[in-house]
């Protein structure tokens, strides 16, 4: 998914496959709503495939550079960088 401007956005965490669940929430937010995964170690690459913006590991890196490379995996302080990538895209505007 194409980096976007929006004003509103879901930011998630996870190591688990997307779901059905997930797809009816992406649903249901609709247009206005941005949506963003950050990965981690075990997060499955499929959220690729996903109306997402994923930020994989390497993603986070290319993104935040060094505070994202020595930031601790396996930690849902991870989440952070989803704050910080909706905050650029106009989430609280």
């Amino acid at each position: 998914m194409a980096e976007t401007e929006r004003a509103h956005w879901l930011v998630l965490t996870t190591i688990n496959q997307p779901s059905d669940g997930i797809g009816e929430l992406i649903t249901r937010l609709g247009d206005d709503w941005g949506v963003v995964v950050v990965g981690d170690v075990r997060t499955p690459p499929s959220w690729c495939d996903w109306p997402v913006e994923f930020l994989s590991l390497e993603r986070q890196r290319e993104l935040f550079g060094a505070f994202a490379a020595d930031a601790r995996t396996h930690h849902y302080a991870r989440k952070n960088f989803g704050y910080l990538y909706a905050h650029a895209r106009g989430a609280g505007a």
